[in-house]
């Protein structure tokens, strides 16, 4: 898959609420991708290299077990195993990578954990994606009292 596919059939669901949460920190994604989907211009699609992110989607071994479902530990979230290669997963809707501020600092997905595991385990190297400005991170971003 290259990002040159066409995603103009595509469009951010921006009234489901989402969030994210890394640690105690909470991102609203409802919210990024209605800043995304309310840019005057189409936001710019990048490619995101998942190798830094396979070992944050691994397959548990021994596999963990929780209410009789492989769960998997990926970018400090439990996914379920089982829903990875659900059908309705779209490798083509890109992931939301937001830069966060200091202290955490970097850039991290916020959104498309299943569709990382989902490539991941296909073989595939890369996905499209968005990526929030700091700004736009700040807008969505709640910290712990």
């Amino acid at each position: 898959m290259t990002v040159s596919q066409s995603l103009d059939s595509l469009t951010l669901d921006t009234e489901t609420p989402d969030e994210f949460y890394l640690g105690l920190v909470r991102f609203d994604v409802r919210e990024a991708k209605r800043i995304l989907a309310a840019k005057k211009r189409k936001p710019t699609l990048y490619k995101c290299e998942l190798e830094p992110l396979k070992k944050e989607v691994q397959r548990p071994d021994p596999p963990k077990l929780e209410n009789g479902k492989i769960v998997v530990t990926a970018g400090r979230m439990a996914l379920d195993w089982d829903l990875i290669h659900a059908p309705d997963i779209d490798l083509r809707v890109p992931i939301l990578l937001a830069r966060l501020p200091d202290p955490l600092r970097g850039i991290w997905p916020i959104d498309g954990w299943y569709r990382i595991a989902n490539a991941i385990d296909a073989g595939l190297d890369c996905l499209p994606c968005y990526i929030l400005s700091k700004q736009d991170t700040a807008r969505i971003i709640e910290w712990p009292e």
